[in-house]
């Protein structure tokens, strides 16, 4: 019964292990799509400015 106990324990502990590990690398790409989006959103915003510029330049003229 011990045996069967601790063989137990022990598949519980490498089952939580390889969880953490599934979780972390989870976490790790949601942060690094999270981190491109960012990069992608401050992007647009510069590239649309630097058109309305152009229009509003070409409009003047």
């Amino acid at each position: 019964n011990i045996a069967v106990l601790n063989g137990g324990r022990e598949s519980i502990l490498q089952l939580k292990g390889e969880l953490a590990g599934r979780v972390l690398r989870q976490v790790r790409a949601f942060e690094q799509r999270s981190s491109e989006n960012i990069q992608n959103r401050s992007i647009v915003p510069t590239s649309t400015s630097t058109l309305s510029l152009q229009q509003k330049l070409d409009d003047s003229k």
